[in-house]
């Protein structure tokens, strides 16, 4: 028997803006409004799930929204997760949108999360987090050119770690079947038959050191980290034709302070450009062994000024990929 899909998530009265829906692959949700959130209007921007109905209750007043994944994207979710899209509810009284987001299935790539051709997106992600933005267009052209601007918001910004670009002639090739989706710059694919081969771009980004430091004495909330706006033109060198945008959504929560820093650790893309993670949210073995017996960095409280670097107490970690005990 095949492997039935899990139960719908359910939201009820979403009256925040960027709240989160985390969905298991092809899972669908659903979002309930009663009478008293007097909504008015409805919209989503996404090409990966869709609105398959919309009930009416008349005796409480109440409207349901059911949503399904267009695509099964099971193979996306091995190797980070994946910013869906924004549902975004018009009242009569607030406005609020729902974040969609599908989980990562591999606890080792849980801290990367992806957007794929982002239109006016908004995402919120936790400031540990690295962002990938993957960009194809077939109309540009084999040769297309990707240029980023990293605008800061709030005196918070990111910074792009790497870059790489697939052209098909690469893709065609056995040796991606061969690469490891725990790769944290892991640069497969990540097309459909509904999404036409061509050139795809993948740029990684983290908050930089000064914006860690300062969101670490910020009040829980979403901070706005700023927007990265991606342009793309042919290889003719005409006038940019394509435009993406992010705008970051920082989810500030106090659990997470001690992880600020564990992004920081990770090299850039072009000193190591295999750099694979052995347990959730932890570098190598051999950069965390090295990284540990250096004396300096345990003196926290005198050094993170300068280092932007937090020790991460290293306990046994257990999953179902790998398991290790320092």
């Amino acid at each position: 028997m095949g492997k039935k899909n899990p139960s719908p998530v359910q939201v009820s009265n979403p009256t925040s803006e960027n709240h989160l829906v985390r969905l298991c692959p092809n899972q669908g949700f659903t979002i309930r409004l009663d009478e008293w959130f007097e909504a008015v209007d409805v919209d989503w921007t996404s090409k990966f799930f869709v609105m398959k109905e919309e009930s009416h209750d008349l005796d409480t007043g109440s409207r349901t929204l059911i949503f399904e994944q267009r695509l099964d994207l099971t193979m996306w979710s091995k190797v980070s997760n994946v910013y869906l899209g924004e549902v975004i509810i018009l009242g009569r009284t607030t406005t609020c949108s729902v974040c969609v987001q599908l989980d990562s299935t591999n606890p080792c790539k849980s801290f990367v999360t992806t957007a794929v051709n982002p239109i006016g997106a908004e995402i919120k992600i936790e400031p540990h987090h690295v962002m990938e933005v993957v960009l194809f267009d077939r109309h540009l052209g084999e040769g297309d050119q990707w240029d980023v601007h990293i605008a800061a918001g709030g005196g918070l910004s990111y910074e792009c770690l790497g870059y790489e670009c697939l052209r098909p002639s690469a893709m065609k090739m056995s040796m991606w079947a061969m690469r490891s989706s725990d790769e944290v710059y892991f640069t497969g694919p990540r097309q459909t038959d509904e999404l036409p081969l061509c050139s795809q771009h993948h740029f990684w980004f983290r908050c930089d050191g000064s914006t860690i430091s300062h969101l670490h004495d910020l009040p829980s909330g979403v901070a706005s980290g700023g927007n990265l706006v991606f342009s793309g033109r042919s290889k003719m060198g005409e006038a940019t034709n394509v435009l993406y945008q992010v705008n970051v959504k920082l989810n500030l929560r106090h659990s997470n302070r001690d992880r600020l820093y564990q992004s920081l650790l990770l090299p850039r893309y072009d000193s190591q450009p295999i750099f694979t993670v052995i347990g959730p949210h932890l570098p190598m073995h051999s950069d965390l062994r090295s990284w540990r017996q250096n004396k300096k960095y345990r003196r926290w409280d005198n050094t993170h000024k300068t280092h932007f670097v937090r020790p991460v107490s290293l306990k046994k970690k257990s999953s179902g990929f790998n398991s290790y005990c320092y």
